[in-house]
C-alpha cells in the first residue's frame, strides 16, 4: 500500500497538482496516522503552496513520529519564511 502511494504521490507532484497531493496526504493520514513519512511529505506539499501554517504543523506531527534532520530544516525554513525564525522560538520548540 505505501509504495503505491509513493507513486501516486510523486505523479500528482510531478503533474503540479499540489492540491490534490495535499488532500491524498489527508487521506492516507486518516487511514495511518502514525505514519511518519506521510506527515513529512504533508508539510512539503504545504510549504511549496506557501501555506506555511499548515506546513509547520505537519512538520511538527512528524517530530512527534521520526527525529530525522529533515523535519527540523523543514520547520526552521518555514519559521525563516514567516518571520518567526528566533533562537527564543527553536528553544521554545524543543523543550
Amino acid at each position: 500500500m505505501l509504495s503505491s502511494f509513493f507513486v501516486h504521490f510523486c505523479d500528482l507532484i510531478n503533474s503540479g497538482d499540489l492540491e490534490e497531493a495535499a488532500d491524498f496526504t489527508a487521506k492516507l493520514i486518516e487511514l495511518k496516522p502514525d505514519y511518519a513519512d506521510v506527515w513529512y511529505w504533508k508539510g512539503v506539499v504545504y510549504e511549496k503552496l506557501l501555506n506555511y501554517d499548515d506546513a509547520i504543523s505537519a512538520y511538527k506531527e512528524f517530530i512527534i513520529y521520526s527525529d530525522e534532520p529533515k523535519a527540523h530544516m523543514g520547520l526552521a525554513r518555514c519559521y525563516y519564511l514567516t518571520d518567526q525564525f528566533s533562537l527564543g522560538n527553536i528553544e521554545h520548540e524543543y523543550r
